[in-house]
């Protein structure tokens, strides 16, 4: 009885598997369809401007975000647009999250929000995001495209200034 060369057999037990694998993640529902790739992102500020836009090509237009007081909530809109130039929605089960880099820097205040521990991440989340500051300084927030428990792609990191709190003594 003759056998394959020791080459080709370690080609078929090696390369068969990872075929199988990858083959099957779309008859499996894993991929395919229901991830989507981050083509770009606009913040929209809460007088309709769009205070700064991501692109897959580019990065951010802009070298940090608004500056937003101190003790305030604010709450910007997060437009999200795949690759192909589709709008992705909440519809379609995609929202927008923001994961910040240092969240024990005291500069957002994070009681009561949603949220999850990934990796020790903080994240948060809705197809608007909500600020709370709590100190003057600056962080580093990251947006992401969630859907389906997690993260389809992410931007890059981009400042976040808060200011001191205003003093309205009129």
């Amino acid at each position: 009885m003759k056998y394959p060369p020791l080459l080709s057999r370690l080609a078929v037990i090696t390369l068969l598997p990872a075929l199988l694998i990858l083959g099957g993640c779309d008859a499996l529902g894993i991929g395919g369809d229901d991830h989507a790739d981050l083509g770009e992102l606009d913040v929209v500020a809460p007088d309709g401007t769009v205070a700064a836009t991501w692109t897959i090509d580019g990065g951010w237009n802009v070298d940090s975000l608004p500056a937003i007081p101190a003790d305030e909530n604010v709450t910007w809109d997060v437009n999200l647009v795949d690759r192909d130039g589709e709008a992705l929605s909440a519809d379609d089960g995609f929202t927008a999250r923001y994961d910040v880099e240092n969240p024990d820097q005291n500069i957002l205040h994070f009681e009561g929000r949603d949220v999850d521990s990934v990796n020790g991440v903080t994240l948060f989340h809705g197809s608007a995001v909500t600020f709370s500051a709590q100190n003057a300084g600056s962080v580093d927030v990251q947006f992401l495209l969630w859907h389906d428990g997690h993260a389809d792609d992410a931007t890059d990191f981009i400042t976040l200034p808060v200011e001191p709190p205003s003093n309205d003594e009129s």
